[in-house]
C-alpha cells in the first residue's frame, strides 16, 4: 500500500502480526454514548486493520487519551459498515502507531434498535522502536514511530465522516454538505465509503460531485468531471472502494459534496465515511 507514514517506519517487524482484542460492550436498543476503555498490550503496536463482530449496526468514535482527539472519526462518529470490517473481510487502513500502554476510549451509538453485543478487533503488527525513550523525549531516530513529536499529534490514520444524522436529499433535489479537515495537517484520502436510505423506496440511488476547497484560495477544485452514481466511487468497509490516485486536502480545507437524489420520492439520507492518512507538511512537501 503507497502510505508515506507507513513508510516512515523504518524499525517494525513484518513478521509479527499481532491483533488487539476489545472488551466487549452490550448495548441497549438504541444506546448512545456507551464506551469502553482499553489499554495496549503486549508490545508498541502498529495498527493497520479494523474488525468486528456484532449483533447489529453501530457508530464509533475512538480517542486516544495522549492525543485528546477523536483522530479516527474528526467531528463525527464513524457508521459501522463504512469502517469496522470481517475476519474474512478485513478493513484496511492507513497504519496508525499505539505505544505499549496507550490508553484508547470507544464510544458507541447503537443504529439497530435492538441489543447489540460488539466486539473490536485491531489487526496489526508489533512495532519495535526506540524502547520508549521518545516518551521521555530521548529518541534520536527521526524515523522511529514512537510517540514524539508529530507520531505523538494522530498522525496516520483519520476518517472524515458526515454527521450522524447524515445529509438529508429531498426526493428528486439535491444537497450539498461540507466535511472540514483538521487545521493542524493535511490529509490524504485513500477512499470513501457510503451507505443511504430512504424509507419510501425499497433502492435508495444517488449521486455525487465532491470537490475541495482550499482556504489559500477559497476557489473549489472539482475531483470530477461531472456527477458520480454511488456505486461508481463510493464502497463499504467490506468492499472498499479505493482511488486510483489518492486525493490530497491541505489544512483547513474543506470536502463539498454536491449530492443528487435518484429515487425521485421521499428522502434519501446519505452517510459518507472518507479514510484517509494523516500528513505532517514535511511528508506533504516530501510526497508532493
Amino acid at each position: 500500500m503507497d502510505w508515506p507514514v507507513a513508510n516512515e517506519i523504518i524499525q517494525t517487524n513484518g513478521e509479527s502480526g499481532f491483533v488487539q482484542v476489545v472488551d466487549e460492550i452490550a448495548l441497549t436498543a438504541s444506546q448512545v454514548g456507551a464506551s469502553v476503555n482499553f489499554r495496549v498490550r503486549e508490545s508498541d503496536f502498529l495498527w493497520t486493520a479494523a474488525v468486528a463482530v456484532s449483533t447489529g449496526t453501530f457508530r464509533t468514535a475512538i480517542q486516544l487519551s495522549s492525543e485528546g482527539e477523536r483522530y479516527t472519526t474528526g467531528l463525527y462518529p464513524c457508521r459501522s459498515n463504512l469502517f469496522w470490517g470481517t475476519a474474512q473481510n478485513p478493513s484496511r487502513h492507513p497504519p496508525k502507531f499505539l505505544p505499549l500502554n496507550a490508553e484508547i476510549q470507544f464510544f458507541f451509538d447503537d443504529t439497530s434498535g435492538a441489543p447489540n453485543t460488539v466486539a473490536l478487533y485491531l489487526w496489526g503488527k508489533r512495532a519495535e522502536t526506540c524502547g520508549g525513550e521518545g516518551l521521555k523525549g530521548q529518541c534520536k531516530n527521526a524515523k522511529c514511530p514512537c510517540d514524539r513529536g508529530r507520531w505523538g499529534q494522530g498522525r496516520g490514520l483519520y476518517i472524515l465522516s458526515t454527521p450522524q444524522a447524515g445529509v438529508a436529499v429531498p426526493g428528486g433535489a439535491g444537497t450539498t454538505g461540507i466535511q472540514k479537515c483538521p487545521d493542524a495537517y493535511h490529509l490524504r484520502i485513500i477512499k470513501s465509503n457510503a451507505e443511504a436510505t430512504n424509507a419510501g423506496a425499497p433502492t435508495s440511488l444517488w449521486k455525487g460531485l465532491p470537490g475541495r476547497i482550499d482556504p489559500r484560495d477559497e476557489r473549489r477544485a472539482n475531483i470530477a468531471s461531472a456527477p458520480m452514481r454511488a456505486a461508481g466511487w463510493t464502497g463499504i468497509a467490506t468492499a472498499p472502494a479505493r482511488y486510483a490516485s489518492p486525493i490530497l486536502l491541505h489544512k483547513a480545507s474543506q470536502l463539498e459534496t454536491d449530492y443528487t437524489d435518484l429515487v425521485g420520492s421521499g428522502t434519501t439520507t446519505i452517510h459518507v465515511c472518507h479514510i484517509a492518512e494523516s500528513l505532517d507538511d514535511e511528508l506533504v512537501e516530501k510526497n508532493g
